[in-house]
């Protein structure tokens, strides 16, 4: 019998962004990461648990170009939050930040709600949760995620 062998998880996503102080505020106010190492133009947040993810925002150049739905890169990216709780409180500081642009139920699963926003540098970002608490299911985060993807902020 094959032994089943356990997915991989992301540890860290590296991102360009054109100011990197006002990045890593937003990224801190809107996930609760914190930022960890700064060093020659690159800041790093993660979670206090060993082994959390982390977030790497790297200063871009001043010529810096976001080329649509075609360029090579990260193109959006989805937060699983914890509770409906948690999703209101990412989706106020969203809006005081006028970054938010609409909250759905996920189609075909009730339990499954989700926040469609953008970073400073418009990327756009998803944030779901579950009112039950459990994990949202491969199937369900890709439909999110599609949304997300989808979306010119």
């Amino acid at each position: 019998m094959a032994s089943i062998r356990p997915a991989l998880v992301l540890q860290n996503l590296v991102m360009n962004v054109v100011d990197l102080d006002r990045s890593v505020e937003f990224y801190e106010n809107v996930t609760h990461l914190r930022e960890t190492v700064r060093d020659a133009g690159v800041a790093i947040l993660a979670g206090p648990e060993p082994g959390s993810s982390m977030l790497y925002l790297r200063q871009a150049g001043s010529h810096a170009m976001r080329t649509g739905a075609d360029f090579v890169g990260v193109r959006s990216v989805t937060w699983e939050v914890p509770s409906f709780a948690e999703l209101d409180r990412v989706e106020h500081v969203l809006r005081a930040r006028d970054a938010f642009r609409d909250r759905h139920f996920v189609e075909d699963d009730p339990d499954l709600a989700f926040v469609i926003s953008h970073d400073p540098d418009r990327l756009p970002l998803g944030f779901v949760a579950s009112r039950s608490g459990a994990k949202a299911s491969p199937a369900s985060m890709h439909k999110v995620s599609g949304y997300v993807y989808s979306i010119d902020a």
